[in-house]
C-alpha cells in the first residue's frame, strides 16, 4: 500500500530499526520532523520504536493498493495479514477519501478493508479499481451503504492501461442490475473494452452500457472511456440508428478517447428512451399500467426504468420501438430496444403480442413497412450500407438464391437468378463477407452451337465490389457506382480454364488486360468438390495497371452464397 499519509502509516505499523547503527537516529529524527513525525523520547527498543505525530491528526488520506510479485511464503505455510492493515482497519478507515486497486489480487485486500463496513457509512470521494466486471462490481457493494463521489472502472497510469471487461460480451457492461445494492454514486468512469466486431456491434455494446448505467439515477455524470477512435465513431452511428431525428449528442473530450455525458444529457437520454411511446396505446393494451393515469404515466417516462413496473416497461418499450420504425428516415436501420436483464422476458412477451420482431429493421424508400434483413451474411448496418452508396431509391429486397438451400453449382445459381437485374452477390467464408453489386442482368453465352464455342461473354455493367471482417463496416474497392467488366461463363462449360465463372475487374474501357477484383466459381485449386461450396478468389492489392500476377489472388472456399434483387 502507497500513499497513506506517514504518520498514519507508522502509528500502525511494525518497524524494525534494528540495522540501523545508534548514531544515525539523530539523523532519522530530524528527517521524520519534516514530515511533523518524532520518535519517542527513549530510543531504548529499537526493534519495535514508538512514534509519535506532532500537530493536528490525520484528517485524510489516499491509499493506493499495489501487490508486489514474488513475495515468499511464510514458513509456516500460513499467510499472515499485513501489519499495514492495521493503519486501515475499520476504526481507523474514516480518515481514508480516496482508494486505488492497482492489481486484481489487491481487489482482496480492498474487500478485507471494506467488509468490515458494510454496516456503517462510508465516505469516500474516490473509489478506482481493475478487473473483471464481476470483481469490480462485487468490492463496489462491499462498499455497503454512505455516497462515493466518484467511480472508477479501471485506469491508465504509469503506462498501464487497465480496462473493465464484460461478463457477457453481447450485453455491455451491467452495473443497472445491482443498483439496489450499489452506494451512492455520484459520478461513473468507465474504461470500456469494447469486444471485436465479430463478436458484438462496437456501437452497440457501447450504448447498451451506458443504458444500464442510466438505472442508477444517483449518477449525475458519466465518463467513458475507449481504446479506439472508430469505437466513437460506431457509438454515433448507433446513436442515431437509435434515436433517430432527436438530438443527442455527446461530448467528446478534445484530443482524447473519451466522452462525458453530464446531468442534462443524462436527463435527456432517460426521457429520449420513451420518446415515441404513445401513452394512448399504453392505455388502450391490457395490463396492470390500465389502472394508471395519463400524468402518471407521462411523468413515469420522464424518469426511464427504475420508475417503472416490468410489464409498464415492457410495454413503453415496444410502443417507442413501434413508433421509431414509423418515423423513420428511408434508408436507415432502426436498433430493436435495450432491455435489462429483468425485463427480457417481460419485453418478448410483449413484442410477440404485438407481432414485433426483436431485430434491427430496415426502412427502405416508399410506403412499405421496415422489414427485417434477409441476409445471413451481412448485418443490416453492412446491407443498409451498401444500399445507401448505390444512391438509388430501393422500395424491397428479394432473395433469389441461397447456396445451402439450392445448391452451390454454378447453373444453380443461373437457373435462379434468371434474367433479374440489378443484383447483389454475397459470399461468406469463415464468418467474413465478400461481393459485389451488378446493376444490370447476368448475361452468359448462349450454349455453343456446332461449330462455334464461345465459353466465356465480357460486358460493361456499373457496380460496387467490397469487403469485410465479420460484421465490421464494410471497405469498398470504389466508393461509388463504377462501370466494371462483368464476365460470365456459359451454363455447361466443362473446359479446363484459369478463369472463374462469373468475374467483375476492370472495365474494357481501361484499354488493358481485364483484371479480376472479385471471381466466383473459380477453378477446384483448393481441392474441394463442388457439392461442399464454391471456390472464391479476391484481389485487393495494388498492382499496375498492365501486369497479371495470380499470385496477388486469394482464394477460398465460400460457405454461402446469397444472390438478392434490388427492387425499385
Amino acid at each position: 500500500m502507497r500513499d497513506i499519509p506517514l504518520a498514519h502509516l507508522l502509528a500502525n505499523t511494525q518497524v524494525d530499526l534494528g540495522k540501523l547503527p545508534a548514531c544515525s537516529l539523530p539523523l532519522l529524527d530530524a528527517l521524520l520532523s519534516g514530515y511533523k513525525v518524532r520518535l519517542a523520547a527513549s530510543h531504548g527498543h529499537i526493534v519495535c520504536p514508538t512514534f509519535h505525530t506532532m500537530g493536528p491528526g490525520v484528517r485524510g488520506c489516499s491509499i493506493s493498493i499495489d501487490c508486489a510479485d514474488g513475495v515468499p511464503s511464510p514458513a509456516d505455510g500460513i499467510a499472515h495479514e499485513p501489519s499495514e492493515l492495521k493503519a486501515v482497519s475499520q476504526i481507523r478507515l474514516e480518515p481514508v477519501q480516496s482508494l486505488v486497486v492497482k492489481n486484481r489480487i489487491g481487489l482482496g485486500v480492498a474487500k478485507m478493508m471494506l467488509g468490515g463496513r458494510r454496516q456503517q457509512l462510508l465516505l469516500l470521494d474516490s473509489l478506482t479499481m481493475c478487473g473483471t466486471e464481476t470483481e469490480m462490481r462485487q468490492l463496489v457493494i462491499d462498499a455497503g451503504r454512505g455516497a462515493i463521489n466518484e467511480v472508477s472502472l479501471g485506469f491508465v497510469c504509469e503506462g498501464r492501461h487497465e480496462f473493465i471487461k464484460a461478463e457477457d460480451e453481447r450485453e455491455g457492461i451491467t452495473p443497472g442490475d445491482y443498483r439496489h445494492q450499489l452506494p451512492r454514486i455520484k459520478s461513473l468512469v468507465m474504461y470500456l473494452d469494447v469486444p471485436s466486431a465479430d463478436v458484438v456491434n462496437p456501437g452497440v455494446f457501447i450504448l447498451s452500457s451506458i443504458w444500464s448505467v442510466l438505472e442508477i439515477e444517483s449518477i449525475s455524470q458519466l465518463t467513458v472511456v475507449l481504446r479506439e477512435h472508430f469505437h466513437l465513431d460506431a457509438l454515433k452511428n448507433a446513436l442515431q440508428r437509435r434515436f433517430g431525428s432527436q438530438q443527442i449528442r455527446i461530448t467528446v473530450m478534445h484530443g482524447q478517447l473519451r466522452f462525458v455525458l453530464a446531468a442534462d444529457r443524462i436527463g435527456a437520454l432517460r426521457k429520449a428512451a420513451f420518446a415515441h411511446s404513445s401513452v394512448d396505446d399504453m392505455l388502450n393494451t391490457e395490463g396492470a399500467h390500465k389502472k394508471l393515469t395519463v400524468r402518471q404515466l407521462s411523468l413515469m417516462f420522464e424518469r426511464y426504468f427504475p420508475s417503472l413496473p416490468p410489464n409498464v416497461s415492457a410495454e413503453a418499450l415496444t410502443s417507442d420501438f413501434a413508433g421509431r420504425m414509423r418515423a423513420a428516415a428511408p434508408m436507415t436501420v432502426v436498433d430493436p430496444p435495450y432491455a435489462p436483464r429483468r425485463l427480457k422476458a417481460p419485453l418478448m412477451a410483449a413484442m410477440e403480442r404485438h407481432g414485433v420482431a426483436m431485430e434491427p429493421m430496415l426502412r427502405l424508400h416508399g410506403d412499405g413497412p421496415c422489414l427485417p434483413s434477409p441476409s445471413v451474411i451481412a448485418s443490416p448496418a453492412q446491407l443498409m450500407a451498401i444500399l445507401q452508396t448505390t444512391g438509388k431509391q430501393t422500395t424491397g429486397i428479394e432473395l433469389l438464391y441461397k447456396a445451402t438451400v439450392h445448391g452451390f453449382a454454378y447453373t444453380n445459381m443461373l437457373d435462379r437468378v434468371g434474367d433479374a437485374s440489378c443484383l447483389l452477390f454475397l459470399v461468406r467464408a469463415n464468418g467474413d463477407m465478400d461481393g459485389c453489386l451488378i446493376t444490370s442482368s447476368l448475361q452468359p453465352p448462349r450454349n455453343p452451337e456446332r461449330g462455334r464455342r464461345h465459353t466465356f461473354k465480357s460486358y460493361d455493367a456499373d457496380a460496387l465490389v467490397f469487403t469485410a471482417t465479420g460484421p465490421s463496416p464494410l471497405t469498398f474497392q470504389f466508393p461509388f457506382l463504377k462501370a466494371q467488366c462483368v464476365t460470365l461463363s456459359r451454363g455447361y462449360n466443362e473446359l479446363h480454364s484459369t478463369c472463374a465463372k462469373l468475374m467483375v475487374g476492370r472495365s474494357h474501357t481501361l484499354n488493358t488486360i481485364a483484371r479480376e477484383w472479385l471471381g466466383l466459381w473459380a477453378p477446384d485449386t483448393l481441392s474441394c468438390s463442388a457439392s461442399e461450396g464454391c471456390v472464391v478468389r479476391v484481389r485487393w492489392e495494388t498492382v499496375s495497371l498492365t501486369a497479371w500476377d495470380q499470385h496477388k489472388l486469394r482464394a477460398f472456399l465460400a460457405d454461402e452464397i446469397e444472390v438478392f434483387q434490388l427492387l425499385q
